[in-house]
C-alpha cells in the first residue's frame, strides 16, 4: 500500500490519534508503522515527502517546511544520494518512529527541486523545548511540536549538571529560577569541534549563551544540536537578558472583584506565566507542615516567600501570621521540610548565588525562631540549585530540583550528593513527606 500525493513535513508527522488515546500514550506519526518508542519501529506505507534541508550530520538530514509550522520537521536517514543544505527535495520512502523520533527512511527515490528557503529558527524557552509530555488532548505546547525543526534558545546559561561532565556537549538552563528547566546541547558529528570537555565551543559554567540548532530526540529526552560553532553566541558570564524598549501592557477589570478578566500584550510572542503576588511582590515559594510540638501541640502549616519571610498559615481560611525573616539577605530558594525528632529545614539562597544552601529553623514555644545556616549544597565543583522540593528519610534531607534531580543532602553540613537523575520527570516544583518519617540517628 502507499499514501497518495506528496506530503509536507507537517502532514507526514501528523500525530496518530489511536496511539495518543491508548493506555500508554505515545505521540507518533500516523504514517509510521507500529512500535518505535524504545527501538526502531516498523515502516509505514510507502509515501512521499517534500521539504528543505536545514542541517546534516553524517547520513542524518533534517528536512523542514519553509513556513515554520509546528510539527514542520522530519529526520531523514541515509538517502540514496547526498543532499545539500538549503536545497528543496522530494523523497519517496516510508516513515517510522526511531526511538521516539519520527524518521523518514528506506528511501527509493530522491529529486532535487532547486533552491529552498531555510526558515528563521523558532525562538523557544527551555521549558518548552525540553518538555517531553505525551499530550493526549493536544492542548499543550511541547518539544514534540518542534521536533526536527530549527529552534533558538535565546539567553540561556551553561552549567554542569552531571559529574563527571559529559564530553559530547553541555547543558544549559533558563536564567530565572522559575523557568530553570535544562536541556542538553549535543555535539553531533563533531559539528562544534572535538568531543572534549575543554572544547572552547562548549559553554563554561555561568556563560550566558544564545544557542541555535535542530531539536533532536535521543536517550529519552529532547536536546538541541547546533549545526556549527556559529550557532553558539556568547554574551558573557552571568549576563542577563537586555531590557526591551518596546511596549508591555497589563490590565485587570473589574478591580477589585472576586472574578476579574486579565488582559495583556507583549512586545513579541512568547510564553506567559501569571502569578499571584501581594503589592510588594511577595509570593509563597515553600510550604510544609511543622511536626507536632515544633511550634504548637498539633501540626502547623507554614510557608516561606520569595522575600525570605515565613508565616504560619491557617489551612481553613488561608489567613497568615508572620513568624520571622531569613537573616542577612537570605531568600527562600524552594521549599521547607519538618520531621518530628529532627527539626525543620529549608533551602535558601542569596541573589547571585549559583547554588542553594541548607538552613535549619528552630522554633520556640512563644513563636520566636532562630535560623542556622548549615552550608552550601555542593558536591566538589558541582553546585546544586533550584531545589524546589524537600523531603526527609533516614539520616538525610532529600532535595528535588527543577531539573529532575534527586539530591541527598547531609543535614549536618549541607553537602549534596546526586542520588539519581532517573526520577521519571524533567522537573520538580515541590515535594511532600509525612512529619513522622523514619529517622536514623
Amino acid at each position: 500500500s502507499f499514501i497518495y500525493g506528496v506530503l509536507s513535513c507537517s502532514e507526514m508527522t501528523q500525530v496518530n490519534p489511536d496511539t495518543l488515546a491508548g493506555a500508554d500514550c505515545f505521540d507518533m506519526s500516523k504514517y509510521a508503522g507500529g512500535g518505535g518508542r524504545f527501538i526502531n519501529g516498523a515502516f509505514g506505507p510507502r509515501s512521499t515527502v517534500t521539504g528543505t534541508v536545514v542541517a546534516k550530520f553524517g547520513n542524518l538530514y533534517y528536512l523542514v517546511d519553509e513556513n515554520s509550522n509546528q510539527r514542520g520537521g522530519i529526520t531523514v536517514f541515509a538517502p540514496p544520494a547526498p543532499m545539500s543544505i538549503g536545497r528543496r527535495y522530494t523523497l519517496a520512502g516510508a516513515a517510522q518512529e526511531f526511538v521516539s523520533e519520527t524518521e523518514f527512511a528506506a528511501i527509493q527515490y530522491i529529486r532535487d527541486d532547486g533552491a529552498g528557503v531555510i526558515p528563521e529558527p523558532t525562538s523557544l524557552p527551555v521549558y518548552i523545548a525540553s518538555k517531553d509530555t505525551c499530550d493526549a488532548a493536544q492542548t499543550l505546547t511541547t518539544g514534540e511540536d518542534y521536533e526536527s525543526m530549527l529552534i533558538r534558545l535565546p539567553y540561556v546559561r551553561a552549567f554542569q549538571r552531571f559529574v563527571p561532565a559529559p564530553t559530547n556537549g553541555f547543558h544549559v538552563r533558563a536564567l530565572t529560577p522559575s523557568k530553570g528547566d535544562t536541556i542538553f546541547v549535543q555535539n553531533v558529528s563533531n559539528a562544534l569541534g572535538a568531543n572534549d570537555s575543554l572544547n572552547v565551543n562548549y559553554g563554561p559554567n555561568g556563560m550566558t549563551l544564545t544557542v541555535t540548532g535542530v531539536l533532536h530526540y535521543e536517550g529519552g529526552s529532547f536536546r538541541i544540536v547546533p549545526r556549527n560553532a556559529a550557532d553558539i553566541i556568547r554574551h558573557g558570564l552571568n549576563v542577563d537578558v537586555p531590557q526591551s524598549p518596546r511596549a508591555l501592557s497589563f490590565s485587570v477589570f473589574p478591580n477589585p472583584a472576586r472574578v476579574a478578566t486579565l488582559s495583556f500584550s507583549l512586545p513579541t510572542e512568547g510564553q506567559v506565566e501569571i502569578g499571584v503576588f501581594d503589592v510588594t511582590g511577595e509570593q509563597f515559594y515553600a510550604l510544609t507542615f511543622l511536626a507536632r510540638g515544633e511550634l504548637h501541640a498539633n501540626e502547623t502549616l507554614v510557608g516561606a516567600t520569595n522575600m525570605g519571610a515565613y508565616y504560619e498559615i491557617d489551612p481553613t481560611n488561608a489567613h497568615t501570621t508572620y513568624l520571622g525573616q531569613y537573616p542577612n539577605g537570605w531568600l527562600s530558594s524552594g521549599d521547607l521540610v519538618s520531621v518530628h525528632g529532627v527539626g525543620t529545614y529549608a533551602t535558601i539562597r542569596r541573589m547571585g548565588d549559583m547554588h542553594d544552601t541548607l538552613a535549619q529553623i528552630t522554633f520556640a514555644s512563644d513563636g520566636t525562631s532562630v535560623i542556622t545556616v548549615i552550608g552550601p549544597i555542593v558536591q566538589g565543583a558541582t553546585q546544586y540549585s533550584q531545589i524546589f522540593g524537600l523531603g526527609y528519610w533516614g539520616r538525610s534531607v532529600y532535595g528535588f530540583s527543577n531539573t529532575g534531580e534527586l539530591i541527598e543532602i547531609d543535614r549536618t553540613t549541607g553537602a549534596g550528593h546526586l542520588a539519581t537523575t532517573m526520577t521519571g520527570t524533567m522537573q520538580f516544583w515541590g515535594a511532600g513527606v509525612t512529619t513522622v518519617a523514619p529517622v536514623l540517628i
